[in-house]
């Protein structure tokens, strides 16, 4: 069985404690102390290849996608931007 989540509808996710698996994009966690923080929708463009561009977009918060590029060309290219807020 495999569970496909997006950061705006699964979490909280908490990361593993021995840190994130290569490649892994570190997403800003919503504040738990408000609850309108993390509200926000996402889109998922599934190529041929079966690599996806993911595209998420928290409403209080610039949009972040995670191109397909990245993940085949081992982050060599298209890194996406790193989080800039506080993570909870």
């Amino acid at each position: 069985m495999q569970f496909h989540g997006m950061l705006s509808t699964a979490w909280p996710w908490p990361y593993a404690p021995q840190g994130l698996p290569a490649l892994t994009v570190q997403m800003n966690r919503p504040n738990p102390f408000d609850p309108n923080d993390g509200l926000g929708d996402g889109t998922v463009a599934v190529h041929p290849d079966g690599l996806v561009d993911k595209l998420y977009n928290l409403w209080n918060r610039n949009p972040m996608q995670v191109k397909s590029s990245y993940l085949g060309t081992g982050g060599k290219q298209d890194a996406p931007t790193a989080p800039t807020l506080a993570s909870y």
